[in-house]
């Protein structure tokens, strides 16, 4: 008596293009719960689904060009011989149409602003201001301060 195989099991597989549906959707739900610091400086906090597609097209853009920066999210525009160079600034001018604006730049895709002594500066007046309000300060004190040379 011959013994034969059992037949190969059948296992049921997604639809073309539906594992990667699920991967894509699992990421975009991972970045809107997750909202790296990167992000949301270029798109502000989740709130639409072109917030998701945006954010996984950055995403596919710093893995295809090796970014790990947690400061910018697409890193320094690349140099005119690198293949991404078309890529970042479409990627930019994508950005700054979600945004309304007519352009970013790079400090605008950064967490931290290059013009540090200015973000300060806001936050030595706010700094006045309440103290102005708890009595520290009278309102002519604050007025000669901010009044002075940076």
């Amino acid at each position: 008596m011959a013994h034969s195989r059992p037949p190969p099991d059948r296992v049921e597989r997604p639809p073309v293009g539906g594992h990667r549906r699920d991967v894509l959707a699992t990421q975009a739900e991972w970045l809107e719960q997750a909202q790296p610091a990167y992000l949301v400086a270029a798109l502000g906090r989740p709130k639409s689904s072109k917030w998701r597609a945006l954010a996984l097209e950055i995403e596919r853009y710093r893995r295809a060009s090796g970014i790990t920066s947690r400061v910018s999210a697409l890193g320094a525009p690349p140099p005119a011989h690198a293949e991404e160079r078309r890529d970042w600034p479409r990627l930019a001018g994508r950005i700054a149409q979600y945004q309304g604006v007519a352009a970013v730049s790079f400090d605008d895709l950064c967490v931290f602003l290059g013009q540090t002594h200015r973000l300060l500066l806001q936050a030595a007046l706010s700094l006045l201001e309440s103290r102005r309000w708890l009595g520290v300060l009278s309102p002519r004190e604050v007025q000669k301060i901010v009044r002075m040379p940076t």
